[in-house]
């Protein structure tokens, strides 16, 4: 049995930047198209849209807010947060086989991420990757001090038990 889970997003204000609103089933995510105005400064917008995603997806656009996600990690590659959300948004949408790129890209960057190997772990289990989903969350489990995480992590390894 799939399990959804729901990730705590922190609201941004909203500035400058704004990717175009997708309808829920509107069009793939993929053919969307974003609309934001350049400053010429990759960095600044990069966060821009991340802020704005951050809005998009508060507001219940999770779609949105992967377009600007993933603009905000083209812009800006060594942006953790912005490949980060865009793996959390990516699983409220439910397409795991782009949360898990994702993740591992954050993973990559910054191996003790707990969040990011979590996210991966989880990714993996609605995949059905089980193994690969079990080693890491256990390796999440093991970097995390952040008690609440750690309740997910546990309840995540006693379901996968279940499956």
């Amino acid at each position: 049995m799939r399990r959804v889970l729901f990730w705590a997003v922190l609201t941004s204000s909203v500035l400058g930047a704004s990717c175009a609103g997708v309808d829920e089933g509107s069009e793939p995510i993929e053919e969307a198209r974003i609309d934001e105005p350049s400053t010429g400064d990759a960095y600044g917008d990069a966060t821009r849209l991340s802020l704005r995603g951050d809005s998009l997806l508060a507001g219940g656009d999770p779609a949105a807010a992967v377009l600007c996600y993933r603009r905000a990690a083209e812009l800006d590659p060594g942006f953790l947060d912005a490949h980060m959300k865009l793996g959390e948004a990516l699983l409220r949408v439910e397409d795991y086989q782009g949360a898990i790129h994702a993740f591992r890209e954050v993973v990559s960057l910054d191996p003790d991420s707990d969040r990011a190997l979590y996210g991966l772990g989880f990714a993996l289990w609605q995949e059905r990757k089980l193994e690969e989903a079990r080693y890491h969350m256990e390796a999440a489990l093991a970097q995390s001090s952040d008690s609440v995480l750690i309740g997910k992590i546990r309840r995540s390894l006693r379901s996968l038990d279940e499956d």
